[in-house]
């Protein structure tokens, strides 16, 4: 708990600093670097780049499809509420990059075995 607010505050104080950077090497050849440098030793003025993460764009996830949704009035209403929670795993694990990819296959494979088992009971 200690370590987020840590993480928060330096996050949150970083571009509130708005004073110049010096960096400068002692005479054991140590870098050091500050916002008062010693008034003895030669400076260099730096100028940080702003630390920007780019975000990837959220991937569409797609609808149930006209011939599912159809599908589905054909069943009672416990199968029509499981066959709308498989299709929402499906969706999940197709875009899911969590766990092996061994794992995500087996899991979407079951999952589509079932859909179809649903929807052939509609039929």
């Amino acid at each position: 708990m200690l370590h987020i607010r840590i993480g928060m505050i330096l996050v949150l104080a970083g571009p509130a600093h708005s004073g110049e950077i010096h960096g400068w090497t002692d005479a054991q050849g140590r870098r050091h670097f500050g916002d008062e440098p010693p008034a003895n030793v030669q400076t260099v003025v730096l100028q940080p780049q702003p630390n920007v993460v780019e975000m990837a764009p959220i991937p569409r996830i797609p609808t149930v499809s006209a011939p599912r949704a159809r599908a589905s009035k054909g069943l009672g209403s416990e199968d029509s509420k499981r066959l709308e929670e498989l299709e929402r795993e499906i969706r999940f694990f197709e875009l899911s990059t969590i766990g092996p990819d061994s794992e995500r296959a087996g899991r979407l494979r079951a999952l589509r075995r079932e859909r179809e088992v649903l929807l052939k009971k509609a039929r």
